[in-house]
């Protein structure tokens, strides 16, 4: 099926990072070792170093998955007409989980906490405009992905059309 065990790592690489979220290396290696069931093409076991150079490739050669942060790695949008998109998705994309991230800062048992309604209301305060910044963040990112896409798809139109 796969002529190499690189070819067959970035296949399930690809397939782990096919839903647009963001992933760590340590659930990309577990994915692709649980899609081989941890064996190679030749039957033997399937190395750490194999799906991380494979993972390096689609990242620095191919293009196809980019490192948003250490560790961390997303596909690289292939509708996204421009070089400036992508940074702007992962703006979208880190901003919407620093939003989830805040929201589960702020889960507290009230009963357990020794503070007074006017404390908890001004945290309630802060952690909504917080929350607010960062959902704008994305908003403006998604502004800024589409009117770049827009601004492409016209230019590839006018130059079929020359």
């Amino acid at each position: 099926m796969f002529l190499s065990n690189t070819e067959m790592a970035k296949c399930y690489l690809k397939e782990c990072l096919s839903d647009e979220n963001e992933h760590s290396r340590e659930e990309l290696l577990k994915y692709v070792l649980s899609k081989t069931n941890g064996i190679d093409i030749s039957g033997k076991e399937l190395s750490e170093a194999v799906i991380n150079s494979a993972l390096w490739s689609m990242c620095k050669v191919e293009n196809v998955c980019e490192n948003t942060r250490r560790g961390i790695y997303i596909s690289a949008d292939i509708g996204i007409y421009s070089d400036m998109a992508p940074a702007f998705q992962r703006v979208s994309k880190i901003a919407e989980k620093a939003r989830d991230d805040i929201d589960n800062c702020f889960v507290v048992d009230i009963i357990k906490l020794e503070i007074s309604d006017e404390e908890l209301l001004t945290a309630q305060k802060y952690a909504e405009k917080i929350t607010g910044l960062l959902q704008e963040i994305g908003q403006v990112s998604e502004e800024a992905i589409a009117e770049i896409n827009e601004l492409n798809t016209e230019e590839d139109s006018s130059m079929q059309m020359t």
